[in-house]
């Protein structure tokens, strides 16, 4: 499946990147935490500041489904190629980083590291909560397959990529190492972008996205018709005792643990 093999790209990329720059700044201010501490609280505040926004957006039927990933992937790519151009000018330019220019560049560092993430996040959210139940199609035994895909490559990524920067920090310095994940970023975006259009160009759901907002953004009920949201349509009474039934039964941690790790979604 290419869903997740994109996926893989986009958020391996996004977790080399995240541990190189802090491992960047930790070299360029090695006398403090400080810094690394303002640009990680930074980050954290500007996703849930903007993070509803982002979601909004990622969501939005105001354009294509292949247009608003694409946008996404290559603002990140971008993002993390400014982020390591900035540092390295800071790492090599400035014998002492603490300037006003110096510290000028480390704040558009966090504005980038911040645009990365929030470009990241909409990412995630068209693949996870748009592109993944459309292609689906209802099938809710597939939909629980890719989604264990989905959900094992982001605990791979997470896990191995910090790991992997690391290993190859030792050997190579960390300027090298940051020059090296960035390579690695641009290098895979045509890739991304490739799966990414050949996902969206197999699959006519994905592609009917702009129709079907279309269609309910022109469709005006007529005057004095009196209109029901759909969710609140009941066409047969609910029995509660077979919804009762049909509750999940509790799970012990061990059991919770197993369920999430073998995909049963």
């Amino acid at each position: 499946m290419f869903l997740p093999l994109s996926y893989f790209f986009t958020t391996w990329g996004a977790r080399m990147d995240e541990w190189a720059v802090a491992l960047m700044i930790s070299t360029i201010y090695p006398a403090s935490l400080t810094y690394i501490s303002v640009y990680s609280f930074s980050l954290t505040v500007a996703s849930i500041c903007c993070g509803p926004r982002v979601g909004a957006w990622a969501v939005a039927k105001t354009r294509s489904r292949l247009a608003t990933v694409q946008t996404s992937i290559v603002t990140q790519k971008l993002a993390i190629a400014t982020s390591a151009l900035l540092l390295y000018l800071i790492f090599f330019r400035y014998e002492n980083p603490t300037t006003p220019a110096a510290l000028a560049l480390f704040a558009t560092v966090i504005l980038s590291g911040a645009i990365q993430r929030l470009a990241n996040r909409a990412s995630v959210i068209c693949v996870e909560k748009g592109w993944a139940v459309v292609l689906s199609q209802g099938n809710h035994e597939f939909q629980t397959t890719l989604n264990s895909h989905i959900r094992r490559v982001d605990l791979v990524c997470k896990l191995a990529a910090p790991l992997v920067v690391s290993l190859v920090a030792i050997p190579l310095t960390v300027p090298w190492t940051m020059m090296m994940v960035t390579g690695i970023a641009l290098l895979s975006a045509p890739i991304e972008l490739f799966l990414i259009r050949k996902i969206y160009y197999s699959s006519e759901l994905l592609q009917s996205h702009n129709a079907i907002a279309l269609e309910a953004a022109t469709s005006v009920p007529k005057t004095g018709e009196a209109t029901m949201p759909s969710a609140l349509i009941v066409d047969k009474p609910i029995d509660d005792r077979s919804a009762d039934q049909q509750l999940p039964q509790k799970k012990t941690f061990v059991e919770s643990w197993k369920f999430y790790l073998l995909g049963e979604l």
